[in-house]
């Protein structure tokens, strides 16, 4: 049977089981890096460079589409750590986007091989090599669980086209592993 093992969040000194942010839509990443670095896990997460670059990855896309739409709310940022796995919750109210304008189907369960293809150079010329359609996959890849909802004003989920949406939430989750790569498990979960 796997070993238990109860996540927590270190920042600083302190161990908490969460953090939450406020990131102010002005706020640049060179400014949130340093805050991300003094955060570690107990026990250490595998792949703790992976998981913040792919926090970084969604904090850039909520403020730049902050940014570019005058929404002066801050980005509501969360890291928990839950009894097997880190839970990280990335709200803004940036308006949402059109999934497919992405070079890729973000609601699929598989992913792109190639990054060469027609769709993705584009995707890159449209936007002048200033946007590569990679954070969401690349936080798809590192997650265990990965959801993107479009909310509306009172966070209530919405299909994308729908008049009401205000921004993204996102849920992701990185399961804690032992040291074989097999997932911890809940106490009462049995191992088969």
């Amino acid at each position: 049977m796997a070993t238990q093992h109860r996540c927590s969040i270190l920042f600083g000194k302190k161990r908490v089981r969460e953090l939450r942010f406020k990131i102010l839509p002005h706020c640049k990443i060179h400014q949130i890096v340093p805050v991300l670095n003094t955060i570690s896990f107990h026990p250490p997460l595998d792949k703790k460079d992976h998981i913040s670059y792919a926090l970084l990855e969604l904090i850039n896309n909520s403020l730049r589409a902050h940014r570019e739409n005058g929404i002066e709310d801050p980005i509501l940022v969360k890291l928990r750590a839950e009894p097997t796995k880190l839970r990280i919750e990335v709200k803004d109210r940036g308006g949402g986007f059109d999934p497919r304008k992405l070079p890729y189907n973000i609601f699929e369960e598989s992913f792109p091989e190639n990054f060469h293809t027609d769709p993705f150079l584009q995707y890159r010329r449209i936007h002048q090599n200033k946007r590569f359609g990679m954070g969401l996959l690349i936080a798809k890849r590192v997650f265990h669980h990965f959801t993107l909802q479009f909310v509306d004003q009172e966070g209530r989920p919405r299909p994308w086209g729908d008049p009401s949406i205000v921004g993204t939430h996102i849920l992701a989750d990185f399961e804690q592993r032992d040291t074989h790569g097999t997932q911890v498990l809940k106490r009462g979960d049995k191992q088969i």
